[in-house]
């Protein structure tokens, strides 16, 4: 009977893990004062095809006469030979490269509360391959309204932030002061 509870138990625990129960917070309000957004375009890599032919065409010609002549073991040669070859060469190649490009587009938010102020970025990334893509976003994508309140939870160096949406999302401290 212990045996069974401590499996309903276990069950019951890993069933609330993995279907995203949210981790309990110490959450505060900060006021959103101030945003920046820059998009930026980076080159991630790039992709070159080449295909090229070559031909080569040739000709040999040689011929020759020889004599010998003996007398008493000693042997004298005399021969002529003539050699002429052609050769000729053609070659093409064509290169196309196709450039991969990744576009990032950074929020930069100044969070005011009672005891700091934090900037925060919120980065949102967008080209490349598409798991990359998904896994650089997770977190991020979150809506904030300047001059309104949000719910946020520090952990360490990044702020957890319930955005204008009820998203929560997690942010790196780009700088944090006190007031």
């Amino acid at each position: 009977m212990r045996r069974a509870t401590s499996l309903l138990l276990l069950n019951g625990a890993f069933m609330a893990v993995a279907f995203g129960g949210h981790k309990e917070r110490s959450w505060k309000t900060a006021h959103v004062l101030d945003s920046t957004v820059s998009l930026e375009r980076y080159v991630t890599g790039a992709v070159t095809q080449t295909n090229g032919t070559a031909t080569s065409v040739g000709a040999s010609t040689t011929t020759g006469e020889a004599t010998a002549v003996s007398i008493g073991g000693v042997t004298a040669a005399a021969g002529s030979s003539s050699t002429s070859s052609v050769a000729t060469t053609a070659g093409n190649s064509t290169s196309t490269t196709r450039l991969q490009n990744v576009t990032i587009q950074s929020n930069e938010l100044l969070l005011v509360t009672d005891e700091f102020l934090y900037i925060i970025r919120d980065e949102r990334r967008r080209g490349g391959p598409l798991l990359a893509t998904a896994i650089a976003n997770r977190h991020h994508g979150c809506r904030f309204i300047v001059g309104d309140d949000v719910k946020y939870s520090q952990e360490k160096g990044d702020l957890w932030v319930l955005d204008a949406d009820g998203k929560e999302c997690k942010v790196p401290i780009l700088r944090q002061e006190r007031r």
